[in-house]
């Protein structure tokens, strides 16, 4: 494989300089030399830069340079670039994905992986569903063109797979829950758009077929003390852990809530069984399940790590089971973002 590598980020960011520090953590397992952003404005590039170089000797990796530009068309047209995150916000998703495929061959383009959710068209300032989706058909099928990995980052599908070795499955069981809390203080149609990747990854991982529920009904829609409850009705669900196999149509109530001072999940049936927190000196993911205590180290890292691999060991096949993962995620976020609408 060639040496000198680069990593990109489009829309640095908050949470753009935390990719641009997973790919300083791997820079040396995937031979990556050089960092490029886009962000607007000279003074913010500039301190950008600063801030990653100083990251960058902290965190002891190969040298590697960086630089900064104002767009993504200056940025293709002056650099190679190998593996690229997006992280601006989703309107601007289907566009950068579309010029950095367009330029693949030039840039030497291996993978995107964007920010959830994956992409958003609007239709008369509505979310169009179908125009959507087709979308999504459309750039997955340019990537397997040209040999390009495409994913999404919806980093707790490792938590996921933790509480599928660790949960106690009743074969009698058809109800489960799933809660989210968060801190952020948005709007419940914004938490959806933001959280709802999670969620419904974590049903996806858990064994549950979202492409095969009955109905969706809208329980509680609280703006005033942001409280989302959605219940899937009859999805088929199937699971097989210790060598024990559990085939069911079940209900899933999904509740997503606001917290002042904490943030926290459980996953589960209908008692509690997991809770996760940030440990930022352990810098990972804290999970308490049947109170015992787990790690789940820096779940962005993770997931930085598996897009780099995909993205050097292109399989079209995986490619083509991403795709359907997103779409059927997308697909069941826009029913849900519909029916509270």
């Amino acid at each position: 494989m060639p040496k000198n590598k680069t990593a990109a980020v489009i829309g640095l960011g908050h949470f753009g300089i935390r990719h641009a520090m997973s790919y300083l953590q791997h820079a040396q397992y995937s031979e990556i030399t050089r960092i490029v952003f886009t962000r607007t404005n000279h003074d913010n590039i500039k301190e950008s830069v600063s801030k990653l170089r100083t990251i960058a000797e902290a965190e002891h990796t190969i040298p590697v340079s960086i630089e900064g530009y104002e767009n993504i068309g200056s940025l293709v047209n002056n650099e190679t670039v190998n593996y690229v995150s997006i992280t601006t916000p989703t309107g601007y998703h289907y566009n950068a994905i579309h010029t950095l495929l367009n330029s693949s061959k030039k840039v030497g383009l291996k993978g995107i992986l964007v920010e959830k959710p994956f992409i958003l068209i609007t239709s008369n300032r509505f979310y169009d569903h179908k125009h959507t989706l087709n979308s999504i058909d459309e750039l997955f099928s340019i990537t397997k063109q040209n040999n390009v990995w495409l994913d999404e980052d919806v980093q707790l599908v490792y938590d996921a797979r933790e509480y599928r070795k660790r949960l106690k499955h009743e074969a009698d069981e058809h109800e489960f829950e799933i809660y989210w809390g968060t801190t952020k203080e948005q709007n419940l149609y914004e938490l959806w758009l933001d959280i709802g990747p999670h969620v419904i990854s974590i049903l996806q991982e858990a064994g549950f077929d979202i492409n095969s529920y009955n109905n969706l009904s809208l329980i509680k829609l609280d703006n005033e003390n942001k409280e989302l409850e959605i219940k899937i009705k009859e999805i088929h669900y199937n699971n097989e852990n210790n060598n024990e196999k559990h085939e069911m149509n079940a209900n899933v109530l999904l509740n997503i809530k606001y917290f002042q001072d904490e943030k926290k999940l459980s996953f589960g049936f209908k008692n509690h069984v997991c809770y996760v927190t940030w440990n930022s000196e352990k810098h990972g993911d804290e999970l308490t399940i049947n109170s015992k205590h787990y790690i789940v180290k820096n779940p962005l890292s993770q997931k930085i790590k598996s897009f780099l691999k995909n993205s050097q060991d292109f399989n079209s096949d995986r490619l083509k089971q991403k795709s359907s993962e997103i779409v059927s995620r997308m697909n069941l976020l826009l029913d849900v973002w519909q029916l509270m609408r």
